[in-house]
């Protein structure tokens, strides 16, 4: 209609390349200049998880955000991981950020999906 405000769906497609810049920033603030140990890998992968979806709810309240986070000692082994989601294209999204350290990699996988109404 003419004349009439128009409203635009937030996209998380808007916001990835802010999310992966957040992200990147909060895993060198974690694990730069750290060697691997399984407690601290544990305590490392919390913080990584909750401070990305802290993260990127300061870029948007427009989402539901979900972040996981993998550490892996380098010692050879392989690592291969696999997500699925029913949602919309349009509208939610998701990114990867992968960090590789002297001993270790990470890889945080964060998921947005739209709150506004359908």
């Amino acid at each position: 209609m003419p004349g009439s405000p128009t409203t635009t769906t937030p996209s998380f497609a808007n916001l990835q390349e802010e999310a992966r810049k957040a992200i990147t920033q909060l895993l060198d603030e974690t694990l730069k200049g750290q060697a691997y140990e399984p407690d601290a890998a544990k305590e490392w992968a919390a913080k990584l998880s909750s401070g990305a979806v802290t993260a990127l709810q300061g870029l948007s309240q427009h989402f539901k955000y979900i972040a996981t986070c993998t550490i892996a000692q380098k010692c050879g082994g392989g690592l291969h991981s696999e997500s699925a989601a029913s949602w919309d294209p349009a509208r939610d999204g998701c990114c990867d950020v992968a960090w590789e350290g002297d001993g270790m990699s990470a890889t945080v996988v964060a998921f947005a999906t739209s709150t506004a109404r359908r």
